[in-house]
């Protein structure tokens, strides 16, 4: 019997395939990153599939190989692959992540939680995670430059980092950039798909059916 998993349960920008890459569950995240990216990656028949890769992205993923997918104009689309097991460990499932390097965004609000923040050093340190320089942040918040250095020397204490460099590294590797998920999540989101009307399986596709080589582009399926 086929995983089923309630897409609100699985990791940010994560889908859940079986070994043949049909799909089993989407979330949130992977459904705008797919649909934002179909040039390159995208669903025939309720399979995940690649633009030039196609004979490989099966056995790479099931094989638990990341790969990136290079995009034209902009950075690679990369795939990280897990590969889910049974108590014998024995292979189940792929559990594939995107990431989109221009998709990825600080969530401020919870950076005081995380590392004692206030509301104004939060929004600096989201600033400088998404680049933007001090005079510009000084500008953004109408305050002078000083008022900013001084935050960011703060800001260095509060996190135990010495550059700025080190506070931006230590921002992108904590769950801030991990969310779009929300902050209370209805039972009904928990409950298996027919008591809580929500598809949750694709059906497999048939391998006698049509041709596999239709653009992605020309793709209406989303998951």
């Amino acid at each position: 019997m086929p995983l089923q998993i309630a897409p609100s349960l699985l990791p940010h920008n994560a889908l859940l395939l079986d070994l043949q890459m049909h799909l089993l569950s989407c979330s949130d995240g992977a459904r705008a990153v797919l649909a934002a990216n179909t040039e390159v990656l995208g669903l025939q028949r309720g399979r995940l599939v690649a633009r030039g890769q196609r004979a490989a992205l099966a056995e790479q993923l099931a094989a638990g190989q990341s790969l990136a997918l290079v995009r034209t104009g902009r950075p690679s689309l990369s795939l990280l692959a897990q590969i889910v097991t049974d108590s014998q460990d024995q292979p189940l499932a792929v559990l594939a992540t995107l990431i989109d390097p221009q998709a990825q965004r600080m969530d401020r609000r919870l950076l005081p939680g995380l590392f004692g923040l206030t509301t104004t050093e939060a929004r600096i340190a989201a600033a400088l995670a998404d680049g933007h320089g001090t005079q510009r942040i000084a500008g953004d918040l109408g305050v002078q430059l000083n008022t900013v250095h001084a935050h960011i020397k703060k800001l260095l204490a509060k996190t135990n980092t010495e550059r700025q460099v080190q506070l931006v590294s230590l921002l992108w590797r904590s769950v801030a950039v991990l969310t779009d998920h929300p902050p209370r999540l209805p039972m009904s989101d928990l409950l298996p798909p027919r008591v809580a009307g929500e598809p949750l399986l694709v059906e497999a596709a048939d391998a006698s059916s049509g041709n596999d080589e239709t653009p992605l582009a020309d793709q209406t399926e989303v998951c």
